[in-house]
């Protein structure tokens, strides 16, 4: 069930992230959206429900990706702030 959280977190953040200026393309509504992540989330619950333990190796693979996001986002963040002083 971890990949299923990690899939939500990232979604969302997906979601958060600006959206490039519109080239001629027509942007789909909410509901398509929202239509779309419920249909992905229901597979992902059924696969994880017949493959726990693909679910559960993903999930260690999601787990060691944050870790080193966080970490990557700590090191720009300590080497691109000016220092006062």
């Amino acid at each position: 069930m971890d990949i299923l959280k990690t899939s939500v977190v990232l979604l969302a953040i997906a979601v958060l992230l600006p959206t490039p200026p519109d080239e001629g393309r027509h942007a789909a509504d909410d509901v398509a959206y929202v239509d779309v992540a419920t249909s992905a989330f229901t597979d992902l619950a059924v696969f994880c429900h017949h493959q726990p333990g693909a679910c559960k190796t993903a999930g260690q693979i999601a787990r060691d990706l944050e870790a080193k996001a966080k970490y990557g986002i700590q090191l720009v963040s300590q080497t691109s702030l000016p220092k006062n002083g």
